[in-house]
């Protein structure tokens, strides 16, 4: 969805290999010990798109666990083995003293209609080091309720430099919001996209022209993404809870200056711990 998930993804994915990196030399556990899922059946929202589904050692751990796992038993529309659903890697590690890794998966089931009987399961096909105590883990998918029509109104976001009041209306086209938000006097229209995983708030296109006064002076100012040290120019991710009155975003917001359609190196605004509370 964005560059920085795509990246904690990533490191995600080579956590296994770095376990069996760091693990090729380690002999093969020789105490008494089980390994298996922490849970034997887990439920998750249909527009979850990463899901870690934990396995644990117990038992006298003093060497090198390594599990087999697969994807199984994959039953409804979009819930297809490979494709829709990935496990990053069939081969898990556990070195010694680590008693919980992750079989980690990339998931993208959601349907726009109702499929109200979705499932995989997670399986444990064989172990070194350890006996197999609980061997599977399935993964209800239960349906994402459509948010569209639940978020538009007034909200107020909070950040670490205050508050900042912010109103999202429905666009024409069904797509998105055209939206406003307040801040130092000037009221400034900006734009959110929408889809059934989420929001982005949309850079790199002008939501106000100010002056600045010497030595900046007049310029035209787009969202970007904010890390607390670097701006990036990328659409700011954001997702809903369960109620719908709440927005928190992944990554920051800045209010980058540019001049021509060039990023000058200053800012109007920076924002961390950007979330937003409908009033």
């Amino acid at each position: 969805m964005n560059l920085m998930k795509y990246i904690r993804l990533l490191a995600m994915a080579l956590l296994p290999l770095a376990f069996a990196a760091c693990s090729d030399d380690e002999d093969f556990n020789g105490g008494a010990a089980t390994v298996g899922f922490a849970e034997s059946e887990i439920s998750i929202k249909e527009n979850v798109t990463a899901l870690n589904v934990p396995i644990v050692v117990q038992g006298d751990h003093t060497g090198l666990v390594r599990v087999n796992v697969e994807v199984k038993d994959a039953t409804g529309e979009n819930v297809v083995v490979d494709t829709n659903v990935i496990l990053t890697s069939g081969v898990i590690n556990l070195p010694a003293e680590v008693s919980t890794v992750y079989a980690e998966l990339n998931t993208s089931v959601y349907t726009s209609t109702d499929d109200l009987n979705r499932s995989f399961t997670l399986a444990i096909t064989s172990a070194e080091g350890a006996e197999i105590a609980n061997g599977t883990c399935k993964v209800n998918i239960e349906e994402a309720v459509d948010a569209y029509d639940k978020l538009p109104g007034n909200w107020t976001m909070s950040t670490n430099n205050g508050t900042i009041p912010v109103t999202i209306a429905t666009n024409a086209a069904g797509d998105g919001y055209d939206c406003t938000f307040s801040y130092q006097g000037v009221t400034v229209p900006f734009h959110m996209l929408y889809s059934a995983t989420g929001v982005e708030v949309v850079a790199n296109e002008t939501i106000a022209t100010l002056n600045f006064g010497d030595p900046i002076g007049v310029c035209d100012v787009a969202f970007m993404g904010f890390d607390g040290q670097y701006v990036y120019s990328q659409n700011i991710p954001g997702m809903w809870n369960d109620t719908f009155d709440t927005i928190t975003f992944e990554l920051g917001m800045a209010g980058g200056l540019f001049n021509e359609g060039n990023f000058n190196g200053y800012t109007w605004f920076t924002w961390l711990d950007c979330v937003m509370t409908k009033q």
